[in-house]
């Protein structure tokens, strides 16, 4: 038990610095009320080990304290770092993807070439069938 707190407990309004003191000679009887200057009755072991208990039990009633500044800091790091990663990832995937939409355009303008060169040919050939046909 922590008597100090369990004091607080029963009297809240109590400063530790001023109006009482728990003291802890190293011994085995252990932490003790060694100055008490209230004007209320000193709480008895009972009293205290009920205090304790209350204490306990507001305690554990509480939500969860956040994490320490550091932690977070570093929890916030970790997801930016996941962040940059994927942003990475993406500005990685838009240029693979602009450098295959310019190489479809090479390529588009490559076959629109060669669409016009085998016309050619074929309106040439076309032609001479022609006038082998009109020559024969």
């Amino acid at each position: 038990m922590n008597i100090a707190k369990a004091i607080m407990t029963i009297y809240p309004d109590a400063d530790p610095f001023v109006d009482f003191r728990v003291q802890d000679d190293g011994d085995e009887k252990g932490p003790y009320i060694a100055a008490w200057n209230l004007s209320v009755p000193q709480p008895n072991k009972s009293e205290l080990n009920k205090a304790w208990e209350a204490y306990l039990t507001a305690e554990s009633a509480k939500p969860p304290m956040p994490p320490p500044v550091t932690e977070q800091v570093r929890i916030i790091d970790e997801r930016t770092t996941g962040m940059q990663e994927i942003d990475q990832f993406t500005l990685e995937q838009l240029n693979s993807n602009e450098e295959r939409t310019a190489g479809m355009q090479e390529i588009d303008e490559y076959t629109l070439e060669l669409v016009f060169q085998m016309r050619t040919e074929i309106d040439e050939l076309r032609a001479e069938i022609a006038a082998l046909k009109g020559g024969a």
